[in-house]
Parts: structure tokens; sequence; C-alpha cells
């Protein structure tokens, strides 16, 4: 073939067509052919059946030599104009784009290399159940390849099959079967079971089986087999010794046709001269046996045969004609004027409807002026809409600004107060644990103790997608990169003593920050305190104490820090840049019960953090990029990146879900929430990042 020899389109496939849902098509690689130096050409499949992706209508390989789909609008209008649910293609890699090949944009169906399509005759087990069926049909569904061959039997891992042209064979509406004037014979194969490469069932309609033959060429032939019932192999026999002989006949049809039968009969060597020698002589045997019961006049066989060869008589034909048209002559008359009248009527009531086509023509301008006026109504609503978002976005700023003004006021008054009493007593910030709850039990490892801590604190999963591990892995791989936990504020307490009792067996600290308070040499102390592991710091995010916040982000300390979040509002009026060292904890597919006497346990085993170079997190971070649409700067991405880093060197699986909703509220605060909602929707827990969303975003929306 000439083109095995084209460096623009080295490589070739046989794809499925597959519509979208959007009326466009994708063509999906099946299998790959390759010419061997020896001439011969060979098929290997390139998507297995069991190739699925979540999201079938995105996303591609990135090998650029193995890409999932291909397209080429010259191809897609091609077979629009040519309905067919294969087809072969030429392309060649696409190294910058590897999801998107190049594709020659026309077909040559000289170039194309044989492909089978392999169809299931169901509920036969030998060559006369096939006959009957193909005579009846069978349930189907789609266009067949070119070629096509039916399997009709299967023992072990052989394939008994007959080979047919598409054009043989009538197929739509669900069913396929043998033409009426399809040929009599058919050359049969015997074929191994692996050779066949089934499609995907995500691919074909109502997820059925369709299968392909592996190669482009067939095994030796079985040879040559029936295919039609007996009854019509006889007509056609009979038909072609009518032709092939000089007899003559009078004018008695009966005798006529009985004659030609007797002649049949007495030369029934002339069978092998009309088979050609391609049946076997059982099966001839089997055809002389029926022309001799055509000599019975009572046979209904006979009725058959004469109704058959009377009908291809164009002379008989249309003398039955004059006569039968002589005979329905005034019945033809009275149906002619009946005709002449509903011609008069079928002229009124076109009259009639053209004059509902005006009114229709009226009513369609009266409604293309509504919905004119509509769109008009519907851009002034869109206006107002976003006038409506302007103010209550400068409503934020005014509450951001009004907020720094009363701090900045606040710490001018206290400053000014310490100058004159020389007192910073007020500053000092004395931290409260949480109740004694009896001597804890021993567990035997981090993850065990926070597990149960977390039960008995009264956490639950709410939805069926969330479970205990899933919480308490995802801790253990947070607290390995940073100890600044922001949670939701009913989570707060139980959290913070579900850890202090698992690395220090006695209950969590909490201390209450007051408005506007800043002092880094007592939060210095405060962090450094080591009569406190875990501490909870109320009030930062719901007071927007940003100053205190960018303090803790700076810190270098091991003690666990709890920030509660109550406002949700509050997380879009602090500076974005926090949440590169502060980590959202998600609990949005978990609640808070009440306990009446939890018995705490505490970790016998601490748990060292995993190590992980500094190379291979920028090397995910830069690859992250992409996945989230260039949305954050690399710093913004270091934490989530090194939490997940962190819990794969753990053996921990799903930290992608657990850092998702971190990512979607740092994208909704760097590129706003459409962004960050497009990101959401393709994540794999996109109910805990929309509801997230939907409590900073939306007012009211807790």
């Amino acid at each position: 073939m000439v083109w095995l020899n084209d460096s623009e389109y080295p490589r070739a496939s046989v794809c499925f067509v597959r519509w979208q849902t959007n009326g466009n098509c994708e063509f999906v690689r099946i299998m790959d052919y390759r010419r061997e130096f020896n001439g011969t050409g060979k098929y290997r499949q390139v998507l297995p059946e069991t190739n699925k992706p979540k999201d079938p209508t995105k996303g591609s390989y990135s090998d650029p030599n193995n890409p999932r789909t291909m397209y080429h609008p010259n191809i897609d209008s091609f077979i629009r104009d040519n309905p067919e649910d294969y087809i072969f293609l030429k392309w060649a890699p696409n190294h910058n784009d590897p999801g998107k090949p190049w594709v020659q944009g026309k077909i040559n169906q000289t170039e194309t290399p044989p492909f089978y399509e392999v169809i299931d005759c169901p509920e036969v087990s030998n060559l006369y159940g096939l006959r009957e069926r193909l005579i009846k049909g069978w349930s189907y569904r789609g266009i067949p390849a070119p070629l096509v061959l039916i399997a009709y039997a299967q023992n072990n891992n052989r394939i008994k099959v007959v080979a047919f042209d598409r054009t043989c064979l009538e197929y739509g509406h669900g069913k396929i079967r043998l033409k009426s004037d399809g040929p009599l014979t058919a050359q049969q194969y015997t074929l191994n079971f692996e050779m066949l490469v089934r499609l995907p069932r995500h691919l074909t309609l109502q997820s059925e089986d369709r299968w392909l033959y592996g190669s482009p060429s067939l095994p030796t032939s079985d040879g040559t087999v029936v295919v039609q019932p007996v009854s019509e192999y006889v007509i056609r026999y009979l038909r072609w010794f009518n032709k092939t002989t000089d007899l003559t006949f009078g004018s008695d049809d009966g005798q006529r046709i009985a004659e030609m039968i007797r002649a049949a009969f007495e030369a029934p060597e002339r069978l092998e001269d009309f088979s050609d020698g391609s049946i076997s002589s059982s099966e001839i045997q089997q055809i002389r046996k029926a022309i001799m019961r055509l000599q019975h006049p009572n046979d209904e066989m006979m009725n058959s045969l004469i109704r058959e060869m009377l009908m291809h008589d164009q002379k008989f034909v249309q003398r039955c004609r004059a006569e039968a048209f002589r005979d329905l002559e005034p019945e033809i008359s009275s149906k002619r004027q009946e005709m002449h009248q509903l011609e008069e009527a079928a002229q009124q009531q076109a009259s009639a409807n053209a004059a509902l086509a005006a009114q229709e023509k009226q009513l369609r301008q009266q409604i293309e002026e509504a919905r004119q006026r509509i769109e008009t109504e519907q851009a002034n609503l869109h206006d107002v809409e976003q006038e409506k978002e302007r103010v209550l976005a400068r409503l934020d700023e005014d509450a951001a600004l009004r907020l720094g003004l009363r701090a900045t006021v606040r710490f001018t008054e206290r400053f000014t107060a310490g100058q004159s009493s020389g007192s910073a007593a007020e500053n000092v910030l004395n931290p409260v644990r949480y109740p004694e709850l009896g001597t804890p039990s021993a567990g035997d490892s981090i993850a065990d103790a926070l597990k149960h801590n977390l039960r008995q604190f009264g956490i639950v999963p709410v939805r069926q997608s969330a479970d205990m591990n899933m919480l308490v892995d995802g801790i253990r791989s947070t607290l390995s990169a940073t100890h600044l936990l922001a949670v939701d504020s009913m989570f707060a307490a139980p959290l913070a003593n579900t850890l202090s009792y698992a690395v220090r067996s006695v209950p969590a600290s909490h201390v209450s920050v007051p408005t506007d308070w800043n002092d880094s040499s007592a939060l210095d102390d405060l962090l450094n305190d080591d009569r406190q592991r875990v501490l909870v710091l109320d009030n930062l995010f719901d007071t927007v104490n940003e100053s205190v916040l960018f303090e803790l982000s700076r810190a270098q300390s091991e003690t666990i820090v709890i920030l509660p979040v109550g406002a949700y509002g509050n997380l879009r009026l602090v500076a974005r840049e926090i949440w590169n060292r502060i980590f959202y904890v998600p609990t949005e597919r978990y609640a808070v019960l009440s306990q009446s006497a939890p018995t705490p346990a505490f970790a016998h085993h601490s748990e060292s953090n995993p190590s992980v170079e500094d190379r291979e997190i920028l090397a995910k971070t830069k690859s992250l990029g992409p996945k989230i649409g260039n949305g954050l700067p690399t710093t913004s991405m270091i934490l989530p990146v090194t939490i997940g880093m962190a819990g794969e060197a753990m053996g921990i699986t799903g930290t992608g879900q657990w850092i998702a909703p971190h990512l979607t509220l740092q994208l909704s605060l760097h590129q706003g929430p459409e962004q960050a909602q497009s990101f959401a929707n393709g994540c794999t827990d996109a109910y805990s990042c929309n509801t997230l969303l939907t409590r900073v975003w939306k007012r009211n929306g807790r």
C-alpha cells in the first residue's frame, strides 16, 4: 500500500464512531494496523474492553503515540453523509497536544485493508438453525462493518462462522437478516476465540456486545455451505434451468410448469452445473429429494413454485393485469370520479390552509416581538443583578475597611493607655484546659487512638461516601506538613481533645482571643508553653484578626493550633496568603453528636513524619498547576501538595480528595468563585467542595 510510506501520516487505526450527547462525533481507537516486513498486515488491539474513563467525554492518554480518540471536521462531515460505526483512519502523533493527533482529512476506501465484524447468531448451533435464523433475523443495533462474519457454533475455543459482504444483509430498526435475494451459499471458516476483539460496552448502544476480528486476513476456508432454505435453492435452480434450456411450453400454465419440473428432474446432474461444485454432495442430494417431491400435485411446495415461476414470466403477468383491469373498469371509473371530488375538496382545504398560514405568520410575528421584549427585560434584569453584586461587593469592602479602622483605633487607644499606665498585663492570655475525662485507655498507634477518640467525642460520618478512616488518614497526613488547622467551630473542641488525648493523654487547652488583640511576645510564650500540646485559639477568623493569623503562620512551634471557623463569610475578608500555612480541615461529610461520658485513648507509639524531597514537591506542584487552571501561585500550592505527598509516603490513599476543599477555597480567593466552582465540580469530593463554596460566598449559606 502506498500510504504506508507516507511520512506525514505514518499510523493507521480502525476506530469506532461514537456520537456524543451534543451531536458531535469522535473516533475511538480500537485496533492499530501495521504492515509487516513480509508484506502481511496485522492488527493490534489498543483499547481494552475494561478501559472506561471516569468521564468518557473528557480526557485522553498523555502519550502522543497512544491517543484515546481522534477527530477531523472533514471526517465528521463524511460520517454524517455516509453513516458508519467503524472507520479506518490514518494519523500522526501530536507531541504538542498528545490528546489531539493529526488526522488525514480524506477517506480512500481503496487504501483500507479488510476488517471484519463478528456478529453472533443467537439460539443456533448448526447450519440448519443458521439458515432459518438468517431468514427471520435477530436483534442487532448499529451499522455493521463492510465485511461480516456470522458466528453460529462454538466448541471450546473454536468458533464456526460464515462470511458475508454487508450488501447481502438487511439491517436497521434494531434487527439484522439476510436479504431475500441474498446469496445461496457462503464461505465457512473456523476462528480462534482469542483472535476476537470486544468493544468496550460503554461505547455501544445499550451496552451490547460487539466484536471485531483481530486480523485483516481469514484462515483457510472450511468450504462452501448453503445459507438459504432448501426450498429457495430449488426455486432458483428451476429458474436457472428454465433459462439455460430451450424448452417451449403450451398455453396451459400448469402443464408447462409440470413439464419443466420433469425435465429438471430427468436431468438432475445439472445441479452440479448450477452449484458450480461449491456445495457438498449431501446437500445436493437433499435438494434432489425436494425436486422429486414436486411431482406430487397436492404438495404445497408445488403451488409455491408455480407462483414463483409465473410471477417471473412477464408476458403472463401482463395478460393477467389486462384481464383484471377489464373486469374492474366500472369500478375504476367510479374511483376516478371520487378522486376528482377529493381533489376539489383538497383545493378548498388548501385555500383554508393558506388563510390559516397567514394567521400563523401574523401570530409568529407577534410572538417574535414578545420574545424580543422579554430578551430586553432579561438584559435589563441582568444589569440590575450585576449592579446588585457590585453594591454587595462594595459593602463587603466597606465592612473590611471598617473592621481595619476599628482595629487601628482600638490598638492606638490600648497603646496610649499602656504608655500611660506602664502595664501590659491585659495582653496576657491564660489558656484553660477542657474538663478531665478520667484515665484514658491505651492504644497501639496514633491512627488507632485518633479513630477511637473521634468516635468517643461524637464525630460521625453522615454521608455514604465518608468514613472515619478517611478523616483519620487526612489528619495524620496534614500534621506531617503543618500544625495550623482551620476547622468548623462545631468540630474544634472534639478534634482538639481527640488529638491531645492521643499524643499527651490529657485534654486540650483553649483560650478566647480578644477583638483586635495583638502581642507577639505573649503569643510566642503561649505557643511554646509545654503544658499544652494542642491549643484552641477562638475568635481569630470571626473577628478577622489578620495580624495574629500572620504571626501564627510565621511562628515555629510544635503546638497544634486549632482555629475555629464560625462565620464562614469572614473567610472572604481574610488575606488569602494566610492559607499558605493554615490548612482547612474538610468536615462537610461529618457531624458532631453529644456524648455523655467519653473514654478517650492515647497512643503508646508515636508517629514520625515521612521524608519528602523538596524537588519532588516542586515537581508535583508544577504538574498540579494545569489541573487547577493555573489559578494559584506556586507558594500557595506547596502546603496541599506536601500534605498529599506525605500521605502517599505513609501509604495513605485518597489524599487528593482530602486536599480538594482547601484548593477550592484558595482558588475562590485568588480567581473568584466561578473558576473555583468549575474545579469543584470535577473533584471526587464535589459535595464538600461545593458546600464550602456555598458557605463562604453565599449569604446565609451555612
